[in-house]
């Protein structure tokens, strides 16, 4: 049973809500027939039209509603309704607001039982993991001084191409809440493929100012030494604009091969 307590136009249960300009907005408050999710935010979002009609429903035939319970916002409004329009028809009834996409219909007594929950919504944390899942990743390469090939005894310089080491932004809006998802590698871990102990070092770099440097004290042999840099991407995610919250980091890493010979001085005889 749906009860219209107090609304932009009054109707009575599950009739259609006129606009305070006087047009049909031409949808119920009545969860009755509709399919819904609940979303992050609370809300009862409804998924589709709703059985026996288009009326209202959402998709291409109508706005898409939701039903908003307002005691979980904001605290004494049940018992505010109740004084101004009498108690709930039996303790289970909630008040709930309904809107049609953006226009308020009214504020209503619904029975928590009368909505038809097709699937739960996702969390806020697992929206938050497919963001970071999907956040477009450098495809950064490996670049190296003297390039071409490196010579024992003499220190080889590495940098990142391709990411300075700004953070990842992504966001997504829907069901009522806004989800941004910021990843950030500080460092990475520098192997040079040698045997040696990996290094730490800052992210990005240049010729320049390289990021890493290395000098190697055998050659590669026949086949080169790879050269792998690892970024762990410290990841967070934030709701409405609110507290930064942590998810797991994300592990991203480039290499290249990189042959090295060896340098051997040779005594040349000086004139007599």
């Amino acid at each position: 049973m749906v009860t219209v307590v107090v609304g932009v136009g009054f109707a009575a249960a599950g009739g259609l809500v006129t606009s305070a300009g006087g047009a049909d907005v031409g949808a119920s408050t009545s969860p009755a027939g509709a399919r819904v999710q609940i979303g992050v935010d609370g809300a009862f979002w409804e998924q589709g039209a709703p059985a026996g009609g288009s009326q209202g429903g959402g998709g291409a035939d109508g706005c898409t509603r939701r039903w908003v319970p307002e005691a979980s916002l904001v605290p004494g409004v049940a018992d505010y309704l109740s004084l101004l329009f009498g108690p709930p028809p039996s303790p289970e009834h909630r008040p709930f607001s309904v809107y049609c996409d953006d226009q308020f219909l009214g504020a209503v007594w619904i029975l928590p039982t009368e909505f038809r929950v097709v699937a739960p919504g996702p969390t806020a944390a697992e929206i938050a993991a497919g963001i970071a899942r999907d956040l477009p990743y450098p495809e950064v390469t490996i670049a190296a001084n003297p390039n071409g090939r490196g010579l024992t005894g003499l220190a080889a310089w590495f940098w990142v191409d391709g990411y300075s080491g700004a953070p990842i932004v992504d966001a997504v809006d829907g069901f009522g809440t806004a989800v941004v998802v910021e990843a950030r590698a500080g460092e990475a871990t520098w192997d040079f493929g040698d045997g040696t102990f990996p290094v730490t070092a800052t992210v990005g770099g240049s010729r320049q100012s390289p990021s890493a440097t290395h000098g190697y004290e055998r050659r590669s042999g026949h086949d080169p030494f790879t050269v792998t840099a690892t970024f762990l991407f410290a990841v967070r995610y934030r709701i409405n604009g609110g507290d930064w919250i942590d998810l797991p980091p994300v592990e991203r890493n480039a290499s290249r091969a990189y042959e090295v010979v060896e340098s051997r001085g040779q005594l040349v005889a000086s004139d007599p």
